[in-house]
């Protein structure tokens, strides 16, 4: 298969894709380096950042094709599961965009070719591939072509949602991404089963989901979330609840703890949503913007004067990016 394509007519994401076919043909190879400069290509350069070229559909298919046959290491084989997932969720994300019109049709034939070959592991005995194999599966199914097999995989995950001898959380996740009504779990007696429920778009206008999502940003610091992130309960939290105040609290530990990276994610939409009007020194903080601001101030590691990232945040919130000045303003 890989001679019978053209890569040389190919990009990836460092220029024509002459490399590829030989980072394709170590994925079966008993060189261990091999196999994982071919994953570290296929990550870095056929699908950059999640941006599909032209040699992604082609080399998404003889991932495909080697995995039907059998072809891979069993070490690396959850590996190139999730790299079809990727390919997937690249494609969803890329329909529409003038940019890689070219793309999106080979990629969706590519996907919905792929989605019985990543079905056939939703049972591996292997959990780490059947997980991610799940997760593959649901992608996939998002594309328009393979509609008509979200109601078989839906079934499936209910079943395994009801097990109590599964990972239940995993599961009910995994339905809320396939689109499924997870607001028959936000009553489940597992507090992961109700987080994972209440993440769900389709329970977005839910009050018991929405009460969920920002009860879980206070728990955060103490539970083990395995399931989600603490950017997906922020964003979450921050596009539902219709007032700042009712995110106030576990607001002021999470800036007061945060990481600088969070600036983009965590911390950084706090601070920005608690002043969405930027600050003016001509008008009066409310408490709640000041416990805020404190809690900023008190935080050594979001000061670093050299994250720019952290300079435009406070920028944005019409603050100066100086300590002891935001200490005043905080009173």
């Amino acid at each position: 298969m890989l001679e019978e394509i053209d890569w040389g007519s190919l990009t990836h994401a460092y220029g024509p894709a002459t490399d590829t076919p030989g980072h394709l043909a170590a994925l079966t190879s008993a060189d261990v380096d091999a196999q994982n400069a071919a994953l570290d290509h296929l990550d870095a350069a056929v699908l950059h950042q999640g941006f599909p070229e032209s040699a992604t559909a082609p080399a998404t298919r003889v991932v495909v094709r080697l995995l039907a046959q059998g072809s891979v290491s069993p070490r690396i084989r959850a590996a190139l599961v999730e790299f079809v997932g990727w390919v997937a969720e690249a494609t969803a994300r890329s329909a529409g965009s003038a940019h890689f019109a070219d793309h999106v049709v080979p990629l969706r034939q590519a996907i919905t070719d792929a989605y019985p070959v990543v079905a056939g592991f939703l049972d591996d005995a292997d959990p780490a591939l059947r997980k991610q194999a799940v997760q593959a599966a649901v992608l996939c199914a998002r594309t328009p072509e393979l509609a008509d097999r979200r109601a078989a995989l839906a079934d499936r995950l209910r079943r395994w949602a009801a097990d109590p001898a599964e990972d239940r959380a995993q599961w009910v996740r995994r339905l809320g991404e396939l689109g499924v009504d997870t607001g028959p779990y936000l009553a489940d007696p597992d507090h992961d089963v109700r987080v994972c429920a209440a993440l769900a778009p389709c329970v977005a206008d839910h009050a018991t989901a929405t009460r969920t999502v920002i009860a879980a940003l206070s728990d955060y610091g103490a539970a083990d979330p395995r399931h989600y992130t603490l950017s997906e309960l922020v964003a979450a939290a921050l596009a539902r609840a219709e007032d700042f105040e009712l995110l106030a609290g576990p607001a002021r530990t999470i800036i007061r703890h945060a990481d600088w990276t969070g600036f983009d994610t965590t911390w950084g939409p706090l601070l920005l949503a608690a002043f969405n009007t930027p600050y003016d020194d001509r008008a009066e903080l409310s408490a709640t913007q000041r416990d805020i601001l404190a809690a900023a101030v008190a935080n050594d590691r979001l000061w670093d004067r050299r994250s720019g990232d952290s300079l435009l945040v406070f920028r944005r919130a019409g603050l100066p990016f100086d300590r002891a000045a935001c200490a005043r303003i905080a009173g």
